[in-house]
């Protein structure tokens, strides 16, 4: 497809491609306007751009990686997977993840994911994962966590907290997971007390992982898992708000239709009207300033 054509069919002429090239650059630098507006060109033409920026990458950045430059490797091993050359992808990215580089670890557990261009093994997909959480990457060390939820709770917790402590969403929301899973078991063993202090817990993680992030599916999840503990505990005094609340904000943030059925459940259920004011109204009266996000942290 050559280095591709710009908007109206023609071929990009030499200063459009060196403009091009400092774009490029300038964004894999960390200059944030470049990185968006990179982002916003491969929106626009997903399978176009996102070749041309591959093309442009191995013109970039091949002499370096030739001459050990971890990076430029780095960016050869996913410009290359992107073109769906695999053994050329893996060959650029196992080099500096064998020397720590996190993010080439990160590539070829995706590389190797349900849609991923080396075709899914998932043994393979688990060890680099384990690899990059070893190394401290955040995600990848809640990623852990939910692989051990299921088969070992003390290594899946030990994973989440790793994960939380660098303010991690995903991990903070994971041992709030843990927390409320322990609390439903403390409730079929009638030990109400331990079921109180495990919510507690679950409800401090809850909203510490709305706090940290900026992602609106990721956020639905959260507003999800709180929607179910208030839910789980409408014997307390303003639960029932809470969890129609939160049930609420997670449709609207993420469009399932299982939290519009809650959030309808839990309304109808304790008699509750849910104008767009009240609902407006909630959120001033529990975080007191209507942004969750902004009171969570505080």
């Amino acid at each position: 497809m050559g280095a591709g054509r710009n908007l109206f069919g023609k071929e990009p002429g030499k200063k459009e491609q060196e403009a091009f090239k400092e774009l490029v650059k300038n964004a894999d630098a960390g200059d944030g306007d470049a990185k968006e507006q990179l982002r916003q060109m491969i929106k626009s033409d997903e399978t176009r751009q996102g070749e041309r920026l591959a093309r442009m990458r191995i013109e970039i950045y091949t002499q370096a990686a030739y001459q050990g430059d971890l990076q430029a490797q780095y960016w050869l091993g996913i410009s290359y997977a992107r073109l769906l050359d695999k053994e050329a992808s893996l060959e650029w990215l196992t080099g500096p993840a064998k020397k720590g580089h996190v993010k080439a670890m990160k590539a070829i557990a995706k590389g190797y994911g349900p849609k991923g261009v080396y075709g899914y093994r998932k043994d393979e997909q688990r060890f680099w994962i384990l690899k990059a959480a070893e190394a401290g990457d955040a995600r990848s060390q809640a990623d852990m966590g939910w692989y051990y939820a299921a088969r070992n709770e003390r290594i899946s917790r030990q994973w989440f907290k790793k994960s939380a402590l660098q303010d991690c969403p995903a991990g903070w929301l994971g041992l709030g997971q843990s927390f409320y899973n322990e609390a439903l078991q403390d409730y079929e063993r009638q030990d109400i007390a331990r079921r109180e202090k495990q919510l507690l817990r679950a409800e401090k993680c809850f909203l510490e992982a709305l706090a940290c992030t900026q992602k609106a599916s990721e956020s639905a999840d959260i507003c999800h898992a709180l929607g179910m503990l208030y839910e789980s505990a409408l014997d307390k005094e303003g639960c029932a708000q809470r969890a129609v609340y939160f049930y609420y904000r997670a449709f609207r943030k993420g469009g399932k239709q299982e939290d519009f059925a809650a959030f309808m459940r839990v309304r109808d259920k304790n008699g509750l009207v849910t104008k767009e004011s009240d609902i407006q109204a909630w959120e001033e009266e529990i975080f007191g300033n209507g942004k969750a996000e902004e009171k969570a942290k505080k």
